[in-house]
């Protein structure tokens, strides 16, 4: 029973990075690159929602990572997502908090 957990761990998390994989490369070509800057280490690679609403995305969907990764799949790819790496997602975060900020003059 042992040998058969961890050959279906290993086939579960195989599964996974496959899927993840799919997907940076249908958003940004291969090899996966950041959209912003280049960055193509993919262990520090995301999925952008380009127009917001990722937070309130994934509670719709019902998750993240693999279930996101599987929805993207079965609704075709669509359009409206990129791929970053975590500091430009970081910077792009930042941004648009920097321009929600009235400023008084």
């Amino acid at each position: 029973r042992l040998e058969n957990k961890a050959h279906l761990a290993k086939y579960d998390r195989e599964r996974r990075q496959k899927l993840r994989l799919e997907v940076l490369v249908h958003y940004s070509g291969v090899p996966p690159k950041c959209a912003r800057c280049g960055f193509t280490d993919i262990r520090a690679l995301t999925v952008d929602h380009i127009n917001g609403g990722g937070n309130n995305h994934r509670k719709q969907i019902g998750g993240s990572g693999t279930v996101f990764y599987a929805w993207l799949r079965r609704h075709n790819y669509p359009e409206g997502y990129q791929i970053l790496c975590m500091n430009c997602n970081f910077i792009k975060k930042d941004e648009t908090i920097l321009m929600e900020i009235p400023i008084s003059r």
